[in-house]
């Protein structure tokens, strides 16, 4: 046999009372929570679509020849590569930039391709792409490359100079 509910007492009913009214209150406040949650979600998705992801396809191949060289002499200028021939200050930015990373991280006094660790050179390009988005515009970071090669060039050349001087000082010595 089933019985019949009691009929509550008159407190019991406050406090039934008093618990749907806090039931109710927290469900309208999870419904403005997930209400603003949702408007959240779309403005962060209406973002990333703004910022678009740049697709393989997208990026700028590297010019033929070797950089720094002028253009009729099978070569290229970064600066006019990468469309900054009137930003020369923000140019300048990027290649102090490319050689601070390069004097904390690599051996300067060798040249690009004699760096003995090639994970290093990466992780320099890396850095230089996470810090200045402008080159993750190009295919293998092209400018960054180039620029890291460049200065590597003259700091390695500059080096060598620097140690056959000390070595004729150094001579005349014991002479």
């Amino acid at each position: 046999m089933v019985k019949a509910p009691k009929s509550y007492s008159n407190k019991q009913s406050i406090q039934l009372s008093a618990i749907n009214k806090a039931i109710t209150t927290l469900q309208e406040q999870m419904d403005t929570f997930a209400h603003n949650h949702t408007a959240e979600e779309n403005r962060q998705k209406k973002a990333k679509e703004s910022h678009k992801i740049i697709k393989s396809q997208d990026l700028i191949p590297r010019p033929k020849g070797r950089p720094g060289r002028s253009n009729g002499k099978r070569g290229y200028k970064v600066i006019e590569a990468m469309g900054l021939s009137k930003k020369k200050e923000y140019f300048n930015i990027l290649k102090r930039a490319i050689r601070k990373l390069a004097k904390s991280r690599l051996d300067t006094s060798r040249t690009l391709t004699q760096q003995k660790n090639g994970l290093m050179v990466d992780k320099v390009i890396s850095q230089a792409q996470a810090k200045y988005k402008i080159f993750q515009k190009y295919e293998n970071a092209w400018p960054a490359r180039d620029l890291l090669a460049q200065y590597l060039r003259n700091s390695s050349r500059q080096a060598k100079i620097a140690a056959k001087k000390s070595e004729v000082r150094h001579c005349y010595y014991l002479i």
